[in-house]
């Protein structure tokens, strides 16, 4: 057996929960390449699932001192400090990870998240197509079962009240689309409906669903802009999340909306009534209601519902979004 198949076979235990088969593949593998970083990634991730926090860090760091530039281990060892609590000591360690890597868009969005300081107004493509692409394969188990992700029946619920009966009668556009999570909360209500998303390894997955007339790989804004179609519906669940600035987007958003068309999406909720978002700390950015409510009017929408909902779970706890939709104002229809 080569080392891509042993760590392919530990991956598979982890992610069917098979902890001690994956252990013991891990140890036996660890016997003859003892200074695998991967193995050493895996034998951390089996100490924290059992709560060993402490070891699961000493791994992390062991794999990084075989292999600086080794991605994953930079990347869970940030994260485990994160769960811990710890934020200045995940920030350090992102700030190794782009001192080894001075170009790694990930590391330096994380830095501006984890410090506060030199907050960009949305998240660089490189960033969201490096992160997505890496998660692509592991998407949906990670937000249906671990995070209990609610976005699609959050979306579904939010369209049923503007639309209570659907019809099949819907030209919609489902803007960063993932893994096609959505496609088949609103496929009933659609006559036609296109996915976009930055991810060419997202957009295969949508692609699997078979509820997409057509999937477009590109950066969502470059899309509207450059989209000659119009939409009675566009939807955008935990998209809105990677902007901070919303102004623009939403502006392309209202000009591709037919009259009396929809906008339904989600996004964090602020706790930090005083600014109208701001990045935190897990890389995203969280809204005001006010501000949503004032840019979506700026855009030449009018919002017709605002509502909290729990989107999904951050650790033990629960992240609470807005769900909001808007309607294109009659007046101001392109």
């Amino acid at each position: 057996m080569t080392r891509d198949d042993a760590l392919r076979d530990v991956l598979s235990a982890m992610k069917a929960d098979q902890w001690a088969v994956a252990e013991n593949a891990t140890r036996a593998a660890l016997r003859n390449l003892p200074n695998d970083p991967g193995f050493l990634c895996c034998l951390a991730a089996i100490h924290l699932d059992r709560g060993d926090e402490l070891e699961a860090l000493r791994l992390y760091r062991a794999a990084l001192y075989l292999d600086s530039r080794y991605e994953p281990a930079y990347r869970a060892l940030a994260n485990t400090y994160y769960a811990m609590s710890l934020p200045r000591e995940a920030a350090a360690v992102y700030m190794a990870w782009s001192q080894v890597d001075p170009e790694n868009a990930e590391a330096q969005h994380m830095i501006a998240a984890t410090t506060g300081t030199g907050a960009p107004a949305r998240c660089s493509d490189a960033y969201l197509r490096t992160v997505f692409n890496n998660f692509a394969t592991s998407f949906d188990e990670q937000l249906l079962k671990l995070l209990r992700y609610r976005g699609p029946e959050i979306v579904r619920d939010a369209l049923s009240r503007q639309i209570a009966t659907p019809t099949a009668a819907l030209d919609a556009l489902d803007l960063g689309c993932g893994s096609g999570l959505c496609g088949p909360a609103i496929r009933p209500a659609c006559r036609s409906l296109i996915g976009v998303d930055l991810s060419d390894k997202m957009i295969d997955r949508a692609a699997s669903r078979h509820c997409y007339d057509n999937l477009v790989v590109g950066e969502i804004c470059a899309f509207l802009e450059q989209c000659s179609a119009t939409f009675d519906l566009v939807v955008a669940a935990d998209v809105l999340i990677y902007f901070g600035e919303l102004g623009p987007l939403l502006r392309n958003i209202s000009r591709a909306l037919r009259r009396d068309g929809l906008l339904i999406f989600t996004v964090e909720a602020s706790t930090d009534h005083l600014q109208p978002f701001v990045l935190r700390p897990t890389g995203r950015y969280e809204h005001s209601e006010q501000y949503l409510l004032d840019a979506l009017t700026r855009a030449a929408m009018e919002p017709v519902d605002m509502r909290e909902e729990i989107v999904r779970m951050e650790g033990a706890y629960p992240v609470t979004c807005h769900v909001a939709t808007a309607r294109k104002a009659a007046d101001r229809c392109g």
